[in-house]
């Protein structure tokens, strides 16, 4: 999912891709939903690709970003607030207890918590389809998206369903297709 979402250099917020064009792709604000070219000129950067510095080598902002969710469980970082504090470091250190002191800054960790604030409120959820064909589901789910019959929202993995064959999340629903190609739809379609 985060190889779809972009960060462009000069635009605050994400932005997510939604086609392609000669010279430029199509992307769209993921909280206010306006779309955009962004052209070669751009400095893009997909959020899969991003990693940060830990004394252990590089670990993939996916992997930062789902134990920043679980240690919040799942609701969004006062990061102002931590840094009035002086506890931003500190803080960020109790969810990534290795990260590398010396070449992250406040300024990197204000940038990662500012995303993920951005992502919580886009309502954006994680799945994984595993090799016996079952579903898993965690994030938001404050619009039912995960399909596990409830509103909450998961900090840790839990089974949807068995006998899924694909599944496409939206910000507010999921959408998957069955070994049996029914079409299943949960959450919220404005």
């Amino acid at each position: 999912m985060l190889k779809k979402i972009l960060a462009i250099t000069g635009r605050p917020g994400l932005f997510e891709i939604k086609g392609q064009g000669k010279n430029m792709i199509l992307v769209e604000d993921i909280t206010t939903h306006k779309r955009f070219p962004a052209t070669g000129r751009d400095k893009i950067v997909a959020l899969g690709d991003i990693a940060m510095y830990t004394d252990a080598g590089d670990t993939p902002l996916g992997e930062i970003l789902d134990r920043v969710y679980k240690h919040f469980d799942g609701k969004e970082v006062d990061y102002k607030h931590l840094q009035n504090e002086g506890k931003l470091a500190d803080t960020f250190g109790e969810i990534i207890p290795d990260f590398d002191r010396t070449r992250v800054y406040d300024s990197d960790i204000r940038k990662l918590f500012t995303w993920y604030n951005l992502l919580v409120k886009a309502g954006f959820t994680s799945f994984a389809i595993l090799d016996d064909g079952s579903l898993w589901g965690w994030g938001q789910n404050d619009h039912g998206q995960l399909g596990d019959g409830t509103t909450v929202s998961r900090s840790r993995p839990v089974r949807i369903r068995s006998g899924v064959r694909k599944v496409a999340a939206g910000g507010k629903f999921t959408m998957f297709l069955t070994t049996t190609g029914d079409l299943m739809l949960t959450g919220t379609i404005k």
